[in-house]
C-alpha cells in the first residue's frame, strides 16, 4: 500500500486481488489482525484473519455506537470505553488479543460495511490515528467498491480510482 505506485491500484478494483493483498496491506500498516464485512440486499461478504468470536466482538462493538452515528462513516476507537456497557466482551476481546486498533465503517447508497484493524499491543496513539485513518479509510472505500462492482457489476475499470 505504502509501498506501490499508480500501476498497481487498478487491481484495486477487483474484490479477489485486492482481498489477497490485504493481509500485506494490514500488516504494513502495524496491525495483525483485520475483519472487513459488507451488506447489501444484493450480498454478504466477509473477509479476515480474527480468531472465532472476534467477528462477533466487532460486532458488539459497533452495536455500542449511539443513535445519531450509527450510520455515520466516523471511525470507533477499539477501547475499554467502547465496551465500558459489556466488560465481558473486554475481556473476551483481550484474550483474543484484539486490544487496540478501531473500526472504520463505510456507507455508500443502501449498503454498508467496515473494516476493523486490530493487534495485541501498542495502544493507537492520537498521531498514529491521524496518519493512518486515511490510508483505513481509503482502503475500507476500495474493499467496499471492489465487492459493489463485482459479480456481474458494471466494470469499473480504472474509474474506480478516480473515487477518491
Amino acid at each position: 500500500m505504502l509501498d506501490c505506485t499508480a500501476e498497481d491500484w487498478p487491481h484495486a478494483c477487483d474484490f479477489p486481488t485486492l482481498s489477497e493483498k490485504l493481509p500485506r496491506l494490514i500488516h504494513t500498516l502495524g496491525f495483525h489482525y483485520f475483519h472487513f464485512a459488507y451488506v447489501s440486499v444484493r450480498r454478504n461478504v466477509t473477509e479476515g484473519n480474527l480468531l472465532p468470536g472476534g467477528a462477533q466482538l466487532v460486532q458488539a462493538a459497533l452495536g455500542t455506537r449511539p443513535e445519531h452515528v450509527r450510520y455515520s462513516n466516523l471511525p470507533l476507537l477499539w477501547d475499554a470505553q467502547t465496551f465500558r456497557r459489556s466488560p465481558d466482551r473486554w475481556r473476551e476481546a483481550h484474550a483474543l488479543g484484539l486490544r487496540h486498533g478501531w473500526i472504520q465503517p463505510v456507507r455508500l447508497g443502501l449498503a454498508s460495511s467496515y473494516l476493523a484493524v486490530l493487534r495485541p499491543h501498542v495502544s493507537v496513539s492520537r498521531d498514529e490515528l491521524y496518519l493512518k485513518s486515511a490510508w483505513i479509510m481509503w482502503l475500507s472505500e476500495r474493499l467496499h467498491l471492489a465487492v459493489e462492482y463485482s459479480d456481474g457489476a458494471p466494470d469499473l475499470g480504472n474509474h474506480c480510482l478516480d473515487r477518491q
